[in-house]
């Protein structure tokens, strides 16, 4: 017998082609580095905020700008103040030593004799000082000392002597009159001098 034909056995199914692999994106390196750079100052202005109360560099700059501007402004003001001061009590002392020399050379001049009291103060005051205790100096002499020198050199500025007479003193000058003279000077009266010479010298 012959044999039956064998069937004929099947080609192997092929394997499929493996699908192309996609292509990888290109990296931006700008990109990630402008993100780190944004996320690195966002953690630094938070943490800026907690310490300082600035949301960011230029607010804190601009804070102790103001701050600075702030102080230079209240040091103005104390200056000012302090400038303002000072020039007060300067002006009170020089008017203080003024009336003080005034009345040190009215005393002097009256008790001298001088005829006027205001022109011995012109001429005497501008060389005049006041110590830290109060004495007045006239060119380095005392009130006294400078008026006698005055009117030795200027003798029209003494009063003229009178003739003496009977219940009269040196210069015209009755007891009543000396006597209101020594009591004005004591009590550092000058009005009261200047009034009692003048009454003299009538």
């Amino acid at each position: 017998m012959a044999e039956p034909a064998k069937e004929p056995k099947p080609e192997p199914t092929p394997a499929p082609a493996p699908e192309p692999k996609p292509e990888p994106e290109p990296v931006d390196v700008d990109k990630i580095r402008a993100e780190a750079q944004a996320a690195a100052a966002r953690r630094f202005n938070e943490q800026l905020k907690a310490v300082t109360g600035s949301d960011s560099l230029d607010a804190l700059e601009a804070a102790n700008k103001k701050a600075a501007e702030d102080k230079l402004a209240e040091e103005g003001k104390y200056k000012e103040l302090a400038e303002k001061a000072q020039a007060s009590a300067d002006a009170y002392q020089s008017k203080y030593q003024a009336a003080t020399i005034r009345s040190a050379l009215a005393t002097a001049a009256v008790a001298a004799g001088a005829v006027d009291a205001d022109m011995v103060h012109t001429l005497l005051a501008g060389s005049a000082q006041v110590g830290d205790d109060d004495a007045v100096t006239i060119g380095g002499k005392s009130p006294a000392d400078a008026v006698a020198a005055l009117l030795k050199d200027k003798p029209f500025l003494a009063a003229a002597s009178g003739k003496q007479g009977s219940g009269s003193g040196a210069g015209g000058e009755t007891g009543e009159t000396q006597a209101d003279l020594a009591d004005a000077t004591k009590k550092g009266d000058v009005q009261g001098m200047l009034a009692a010479k003048s009454k003299g010298d009538k």
